[in-house]
């Protein structure tokens, strides 16, 4: 859908879920003058080569904007983001080979997912850029990180996302790098993280020597996360802590590196989890009582979901073969391609209060029980192919919006609900 669009502008949300949805493949008769997309706040790309080739602006500079690129491929291959202040790639290749101007806040989840782009610093002040997926930096090509004259521009590497990856730092720049031993280790390794090859750097810090009250370099904490597509509030952010093996941020508990949190229990009474790095929470039990993020590839596969509000698998199969115990009140969004693939609740009697399957296969073979009456078409299927194969019990609506999103789908309607196609 709004394939080939020439242009676009939305005052608040646009949603681009199904397969090559708002994406410019050059078909047109000048390919050379891209698609034009300008959004007031938050732009989502869900499914596999939505939003690719595109070129996307804010409406209003001064207005706080935010892009998801959680499809395969979602935002890559020559898109162009301006002075989006937000962005998170939380699918494979999903900023591949794309250029990031003047972008505040970018967080690439998914695997390969900044191959080849480049990130430009492009006449902001702070610059943020966070490495959690394998091989982040990593397709074919490196990815390019510059910062300008004038900017402060924070690196932090994890695993071996930043592996290869150039960090340019121009004269007048300010340029901050996490491990601290990357910034003399030439592009090696330090204690089993990737460097990036650091050049041209007039002052190069470390993240650790300076204050953390003066710097956001943070592990964020997401407020009103509605159906997995969060609104984040930039004065929420919470600083980080560094050093510890597994991260606790306030009332966040983080798992960064790639198999950091495996087969642990994870969670708090009144607390997240945030599972960052490629399996970083495999195989594990969750027991957040509010949020469980699984942003990494394979991040929470065949996990165990307990009492939580909100289940977030925004990472290529994320929660793949996991289940999910008492969270009768709770949801789960399924982002990223195949991310909930075959979830199933636990001894096939659990209910949960809804389901937004997004992404490419998010929830195929998906078996659940939807029990809450007072929503209408909280069971949506948006993404292609995205409940193919799922058997659903439903009081309330189903919603079918996507390329063969209920193929082979059985679906029970019961007490009144529909089902929309």
């Amino acid at each position: 859908s709004c394939i080939e669009t020439d242009n676009m502008k939305v005052g608040k949300r646009l949603y681009c879920n199904g397969f090559r949805s708002c994406a410019h493949l050059d078909r047109r008769p000048d390919p050379a003058v891209p698609q034009q997309i300008k959004i007031g706040e938050i732009m989502y790309c869900g499914a596999q080569q939505s939003c690719r080739g595109v070129t996307v602006n804010p409406i209003d500079v001064n207005t706080d904007t935010t892009l998801y690129c959680s499809g395969v491929l979602s935002c890559a291959r020559r898109s162009k983001i301006y002075n989006i202040d937000t962005v998170y790639l939380n699918g494979e290749s999903s900023g591949k080979d794309a250029d990031f101007y003047g972008c505040k806040w970018i967080y690439a989840y998914g695997k390969r997912s900044l191959g080849a782009a480049t990130v430009d610093s492009d006449g902001i002040t702070e610059m943020n850029v966070f490495l959690y997926g394998a091989e982040a930096g990593k397709s074919g090509q490196p990815a390019t990180i510059i910062c300008r004259s004038g900017a402060t521009c924070n690196l932090l590497c994890k695993g071996q996302a930043c592996a290869g990856v150039q960090y340019k730092c121009l004269p007048g720049s300010t340029c901050k790098i996490n491990p601290q031993k990357c910034k003399n280790s030439g592009g090696a390794d330090v204690n089993g993280i990737a460097c990036p090859t650091v050049t041209n750097s007039l002052q190069l810090l470390s993240a650790i020597e300076t204050e953390m009250d003066d710097q956001k370099l943070v592990d964020s904490k997401m407020e009103d996360y509605e159906y997995g597509n969060g609104i984040i509030d930039l004065d929420e952010l919470e600083h980080m802590e560094i050093e510890s093996e597994i991260t606790i941020t306030g009332d966040v508990q983080s798992c960064d590196a790639a198999n950091e949190c495996e087969g642990q229990t994870l969670g708090t009474t009144d607390g997240d989890v945030e599972c960052n790095g490629f399996e970083s929470c495999y195989q594990s039990i969750s027991n957040a009582a509010t949020s469980t993020y699984c942003y990494g590839e394979e991040s929470c596969g065949m996990s165990q979901f307990n009492d939580a509000n909100e289940i977030i698998c925004d990472g290529l199969r994320s929660c793949v073969d996991s289940e999910y115990d008492s969270i009768n009140t709770g949801t789960f969004s399924c982002n990223g391609k195949d991310s909930c693939l075959n979830l199933a609740a636990k001894n096939g009697q659990q209910t949960a209060k809804g389901f937004g399957c997004y992404g490419t296969g998010s929830c195929k073979n998906l078996e659940a029980t939807i029990d809450d009456p007072s929503r209408y078409d909280y069971f949506r299927c948006y993404g292609n192919r995205a409940c193919q194969d799922s058997k659903i019990i439903a009081t309330t609506g189903t919603s079918c919006e996507a390329q063969y999103a209920c193929k082979d789908m059985e679906i029970l309607a019961t007490t009144g609900g529909d089902i929309i196609t």
